[in-house]
């Protein structure tokens, strides 16, 4: 159902990348009111004390004759920055050296302008915005267009301005004329801080309420759990963003269901949003009362850290019954949609490690190892049934009331009779400290232990000797750690040369044709598989010292939306139906696959200017 609230439905997303930029970055006065991008990616910001340029380094401030402060910009088609202020406006041009001069379009005679509240583009010129009208500027030339009656600020979306006149309602300013809205009579009183024009109707934010109009049909009022709005936006046809006074910006889907909620409490550095802009990249920059930001909105990589109830590594990841749990060194932790904060389960705050569910007779638990036993968790609250010292464990395929674990002590197996767990009378001779294991279709078991060794353990429940140990060494593997994973029936083996697999005719260890093309030695640290068959791999780039993660969609190998996720350790990877996690020491990356973005793409850039022997130059 499209613009029907349906807030409990949602997934919910970690936090997008916020880069602040404040006062002292840019060196001018803390409030911003608007922002705008020129043609070759430049930004311009109606800052108080003028206007603010930045390429990506470097911030230049443009002010206007007696430093009068600025209330908008636009940069236009015609490469010209027009900007408006209280009884002052005009444009500035830049020059072939790089720097920008100002030209006043003001009218010479004596009239009251009053303040410039708002700059637009039309076909037929551009038109700058006072309490009064429009003036219209067209090739140097500026004429007056005046409204019936006062006007509040006006918005522009989708290549019409739409603005309230004080007692009339919501109109259409065409350019020449005044068009009422159909049934905006209903905002006669009421001010309009933000008009989106979709496919579906029209979307009216008033500072405390958003209504819709379908097919100009009746404003419906939409019951939101948020309000005071002080600037939305539509970002790129998909999300809408809700700039507050005060409290922050969300963005929403179309349904109004909240994918990001941001506030100086979780990454932005002031709470009042005065105006957004989406640039080419689709990153998201904010105007706020004290700073500038800028939010990676549509990045499909996400995070939950510290301010989300995160205070340690994590060593696993589990969807269980549509809840995320995570282990860490602080207890097993799940989020909460309500919250969107991860909460601890009860009765648990030692180091965890493995996550894992088990089915019994058609009903599913949840499992989690820590240093003091392996807890079963119910209504999330832990209780302890196996005392062991493990790090992971696993129901067998073949056998559902057996575990296999991998304990501090050696490779074990417990089986569950008669509503307990006991120990099985198997001897694995592995008494060595094991991290990795897996279980393949002819009831072998591989496991590999903290000490560099693989074993191959082929179980006969009906021979006398119950259990046969193969050794592999680093004369049958590369020397180092190696982590073992079924994947399409076939064992995997990252080891520190990247992945291998075995042979059992020949009884040899090669290279796998499924490595990724890098050019690099790489080690492979963690190797998961999502819903989608998808292979993942957690990655040490020797040369480089960086720790990276890609996947395998069974065409290519994908590690782009990855890069920017930091230099952490990725300690292990999990999945929900939408959404991969990766848990690290500085928190839970989520990537979302429907939020792909081509990095293939070409773009074009604009050189500003350069360095040479320590001079920067203008271009």
């Amino acid at each position: 159902m499209l613009f029907g609230v349906q807030l409990s439905a949602q997934q919910i997303k970690g936090l997008p990348s916020i880069k602040n930029y404040s006062p002292r970055d840019y060196k001018a006065t803390p409030q911003n009111l608007g922002i705008s991008q020129s043609a070759e990616g430049q930004f311009y910001f109606a800052n108080a004390a003028g206007v603010l340029e930045f390429n990506g380094k470097n911030w230049k401030l443009h002010k206007l004759p007696d430093n009068v402060a600025i209330n908008c910009v636009h940069a236009s088609k015609d490469k010209n920055i027009y900007v408006g202020a209280f009884g002052e406006f005009g444009y500035f041009e830049k020059l072939k050296s790089g720097e920008l001069k100002y030209h006043s379009l003001t009218p010479k005679k004596n009239e009251e302008i009053g303040k410039i509240v708002s700059i637009h583009e039309l076909k037929d010129g551009v038109y700058f915005q006072t309490k009064k009208g429009f003036y219209q500027a067209k090739n140097k030339k500026v004429h007056f267009i005046e409204a019936p009656a006062n006007l509040h600020i006006a918005h522009f979306s989708e290549g019409r301005i739409y603005i309230k006149v004080k007692e009339r309602g919501l109109y259409e300013f065409t350019g020449h004329a005044f068009k009422a809205v159909v049934n905006g009579d209903v905002f006669a009183n009421s001010a309009i801080f933000g008009v989106i024009q979709t496919p579906e109707g029209l979307l009216v934010a008033t500072d405390t309420e958003i209504y819709f109009s379908a097919n100009n049909g009746e404003f419906e009022k939409k019951e939101l759990p948020f309000t005071n709005f002080n600037s939305v936006k539509v970002l790129d046809g998909k999300y809408f963003s809700f700039g507050l006074f005060g409290d922050g910006l969300v963005i929403t889907d179309k349904n109004f269901n909240i994918v990001h909620q941001l506030t100086i409490d979780n990454g932005l550095q002031d709470g009042t949003i005065n105006d957004q802009f989406l640039d080419r990249e689709k990153n998201l920059w904010l105007a706020l009362n004290r700073g500038i930001t800028k939010v990676e909105a549509f990045s499909p990589v996400t995070s939950f850290g510290f301010n989300q109830g995160i205070k340690s590594s994590i060593e696993s990841i589990l969807d269980f019954k549509n809840e995320i749990y995570i282990s860490t060194y602080n207890g097993l932790l799940y989020l909460d949609k309500t919250s969107r904060k991860f909460q601890p389960v009860a009765g648990l705050k030692s180091d965890c490690y493995g996550l894992n569910s088990f089915v019994f007779n058609g009903d599913t638990s949840l499992y989690v190892a820590s240093n003091s036993g392996i807890s079963r968790i119910s209504n999330h609250t832990a209780q302890k049934v196996i005392d062991c010292i493990p790090y992971n464990f696993a129901q067998s395929k073949y056998y559902q009331n057996r575990i296999f674990v991998c304990n501090d002590d050696g490779f074990r197996s417990y089986i569950y009779m008669g509503g307990t767990w006991k120990q099985e009378d198997l001897d694995y001779k592995l008494n060595s400290p094991v991290f990795t294991f897996c279980e393949e279709d002819d009831h072998t078991v591989w496991v590999s232990d903290f000490n560099e060794g693989l074993y191959k353990l082929t179980i006969h429940p009906s021979s006398k000797e119950k259990v046969t140990v193969d050794y592999y060494d680093s004369t049958h593997l590369p020397k180092g750690f190696v982590y073992v994973y079924n994947y399409k029936k076939n064992v995997l083996f990252g080891t520190s040369d990247g992945i291998y697999e075995h042979n059992e005719k020949t009884g040899k260890f090669t290279r796998s044709a499924l490595n990724p093309p890098f050019t690099e030695k790489f080690a492979v640290h963690r190797i998961a598989v999502d819903g989608k068959n998808n292979l993942w791999l957690s990655v040490f780039i020797e040369k480089n010292s960086e720790y990276d993660v890609t996947y395998y969609n069974g065409k290519s190998w994908v590690y782009q939306p990855f890069q920017k996720s930091g230099n952490d350790i990725i300690q292990c990877i999990g999945f929900d139906k939408n959404f991969a996690y990766f848990g690290s020491a500085s928190g839970l990356f989520c990537y979302d696959y429907s939020d792909f973005i081509n990095y293939e793409k070409e773009f074009s850039t604009y050189i500003d200017e350069f360095s040479a022997e320590g001079e920067r130059q203008s271009i």
